[in-house]
């Protein structure tokens, strides 16, 4: 999907760039969740987030300027990565695609844990469907106030981020 947005680039190319973006801790690369196995997908669609929000908004703005981009939700999109890079520094961390999207995963011990990034101030309760398939869940959002949503565990970002061990 990255080829097609950037475009009049090969797949192979891209690959490498992210590879090489990898293992100079500035991109993360989340694999798809195997609940089975416990373990990611190597051969499935991967997810991508920086790990710092200022080379993340400097690509974004120079890729706007080519015009290979058009509207983008940014405040979500960098509360998403900073959930999953903080995960990320701690755990083995993936994403899971089922019927929805769970935006993190990690492995506490063995025990998966999922996590839904919602920040708006309105939760449908078709955005936690997926989520529910889990047995440790919770729903990360722009609330300052902890709370339930749909039977699901919910805190604020901060509180999340703070806590998060």
């Amino acid at each position: 999907a990255l080829t097609q947005k950037i475009g009049l680039v090969s797949k192979d190319t891209i690959i490498d760039y992210c590879h090489l973006l990898e293992r100079m801790d500035i991109l993360i690369d989340l694999q798809a969740f195997d609940q089975n196995k416990k373990q990611g997908f190597p051969r499935k669609a991967r997810k991508f987030h920086f790990f710092d929000p200022f080379i993340y908004q400097t690509i974004l703005n120079w890729i706007k300027k080519e015009g290979r981009l058009n509207h983008l939700d940014i405040e979500s999109t960098l509360v998403e990565a900073c959930v999953a890079s903080h995960c990320y520094r701690h755990y083995k961390t993936f994403y899971f695609k089922g019927q929805g999207e769970v935006d993190v995963i990690f492995l506490k011990k063995e025990i998966v844990q999922a996590i839904e990034v919602k920040w708006s101030h309105q939760i449908r309760p078709a955005d936690l469907k997926t989520l529910k398939q889990f047995k440790y869940a919770i729903v990360v959002s722009k609330s300052l106030a902890s709370g339930d949503h749909e039977g699901l565990l919910s805190r604020p970002v901060c509180q999340f981020l703070y806590e998060f061990d």
